[in-house]
C-alpha cells in the first residue's frame, strides 16, 4: 500500500487530501462482491443507466482484467471552515474528493487502457435518458462508467480489507470526522511504474 498527500485550491479553501492506493487482483476483489448491493430506495435506482436494476456484475465486468488499481481519497472536515453544519461540510468534501478523484482515474483509465469502476453513478447527462424516458439506450455508452456500489462491490469492507480506512455508509449511524471516495482501475497487466509513480505523476492536476 502506497500513502501520501496532495492539496488542491477550491474557490473557499486550499484542502489536504490523504491518498492511499495499493495495486491487487481482481480475483481479491471478488470477495467484496454482494448481490443486490443497490437498493430500489436509492434515488438513482432505475434512473440511470449506469445503475441497477441491470444484470451485469462485478465478476462480469472485470474478466479479462486480472490486475485492479485500488484508489482511495480522503479529507478531514475541520478544515471547511466557511459552513457550520456537518452535513454541508460532508456534502461539500465529497463533491471536491468525486471530482479529483475521478479526474485522476480517467486520466489513468486512458493511459494504461484499463477500465475504470467510478466512485459514484454517472453524472455525464442531466437528466439521463433512462429518467426522462426520451431515448430507450445510454446517449453516452463509451463515456459512462458504472460506479463500485451498482455493480455490488462493498466499499465499506473493501476500505478495511485493503487500507484499515473506516467508512461511513448511508445506512449506518457511523459518525466521522472525515469524507471518503473510492475507485477501482482494472488493468490487464501490471504496469511497470510503482503505484506511487503512476498516481503522483497526475496528482499535481488535481
Amino acid at each position: 500500500m502506497s500513502e501520501f498527500t496532495f492539496t488542491t485550491q477550491t474557490p473557499s479553501a486550499k484542502l489536504l487530501i490523504n491518498v492511499k492506493t495499493v495495486l491487487t487482483s481482481t480475483k481479491r476483489l471478488i470477495k467484496f462482491e454482494k448481490q443486490h448491493f443497490c437498493q430500489p430506495s436509492c434515488h438513482n435506482y432505475n434512473n440511470k443507466w449506469s445503475c441497477p436494476p441491470h444484470n451485469l456484475t462485478f465478476s462480469q465486468y472485470a474478466k479479462g482484467y486480472p490486475c485492479a488499481l485500488v484508489a482511495l481519497f480522503y479529507c478531514h472536515l475541520d478544515q471547511i471552515t466557511y459552513v457550520k453544519t456537518l452535513a454541508m461540510k460532508k456534502r461539500i468534501a465529497n463533491t471536491i474528493l468525486r471530482s479529483r478523484l475521478n479526474k485522476l482515474m480517467r486520466q489513468l483509465e486512458k493511459n494504461y487502457a484499463g477500465r475504470l469502476i467510478a466512485n459514484n453513478s454517472c453524472g455525464l447527462c442531466k437528466p439521463c435518458t433512462r429518467k426522462s424516458k426520451s431515448q430507450s439506450y445510454c446517449k453516452k455508452p463509451q463515456e459512462m462508467r458504472y460506479s463500485l456500489d451498482s455493480l455490488g462491490l462493498n466499499v465499506t469492507e473493501m476500505s478495511l480489507a485493503l487500507f484499515d480506512h473506516q467508512t461511513a455508509r448511508h445506512n449506518q449511524k457511523v459518525s466521522l470526522n472525515y469524507a471518503t471516495a473510492a475507485a477501482v482501475l482494472l488493468l490487464k497487466h501490471p504496469p511497470d511504474e510503482s503505484t506511487d509513480q503512476i498516481v503522483s505523476t497526475f496528482l499535481s492536476g488535481c
